[in-house]
């Protein structure tokens, strides 16, 4: 299993893809320093999961669906889109700028320049977003 960090927007139809890959900043061995370097909060803080949930239909057998529920965006913490491109337009800055430094430097670029590009499209339609993990 490959673990990835996605953005989730409280518009369930946007207009617009929301799929980012998310994978190479997720397995970033460097990002907990990268963020104590900048003084950022730790990407968990950005984090919103029922883990319970999570787990619970992970392994669902095949043909086994579940009922689906409405989506209500009052029951999670949400974020301003502009500071999401704060957050990681300066992480992104910083791994350019350390590319050295930064174990497989290219792909978590292409993942923040997804990221960035997904948020400035959620601040055109006044949305909100948080990350969520996908195991």
């Amino acid at each position: 299993m490959s673990v990835a960090f996605y953005i989730v927007l409280d518009h369930q139809n946007p207009g617009f893809d929301t799929f980012v890959n998310g994978k190479a900043l997720a397995h970033c061995d460097e990002l907990e320093s990268i963020l104590k370097n900048l003084a950022l909060k730790d990407i968990y803080e950005y984090v919103e999961s029922d883990f319970e949930e999570l787990f619970d239909n992970e392994y669902e057998e095949e043909g086994d669906f579940e009922e689906e529920t409405s989506f209500d965006p009052a029951k999670y913490k949400w974020f301003t889109a502009t500071k999401g491109v704060d957050y990681f337009s300066k992480i992104k800055s910083y791994v350019q700028d350390h590319a050295l430094e930064v174990e497989n430097a290219d792909y978590v670029v292409s993942d923040l320049d997804e990221y960035i590009d997904l948020l400035n499209k959620a601040a055109s339609i006044g949305a909100k977003w948080h990350l969520q993990i996908d195991i």
